[in-house]
């Protein structure tokens, strides 16, 4: 796995938060092996203390900021029929 500090999306933003900074670089570590992760896969992760919408705007606001791509699959869930997948920009060119 490739370790490294995560880069912040805007300004400071999130590495300064209490727990959205700390949340944020153990998402970061945890795409580092270039997989892909569901928000509610990276909302579970231990030491992620914040819920998932918040993980969801987090990752919205890298999304924009081009730190990490998405793909969308459809298919029928207990929560709708879109499902989207997070990786690392950085890891695929």
């Amino acid at each position: 796995m490739i370790s490294s500090k995560a880069p912040d999306i805007k300004g400071n933003y999130p590495s300064a938060g209490e727990r959205v900074g700390p949340a944020w670089q153990i998402i970061w570590d945890a795409l580092a092996d270039g997989g892909e992760m569901t928000v509610t896969a990276m909302a579970d992760l231990p030491g992620v203390e914040v819920v998932r919408g918040t993980v969801s705007t987090l990752l919205y606001e890298a999304r924009r900021a081009g730190l990490v791509r998405h793909r969308v699959t459809r298919h029928p869930t207990a929560r709708g029929l879109r499902i989207a997948y997070y990786r690392r920009a950085d890891l695929h060119a």
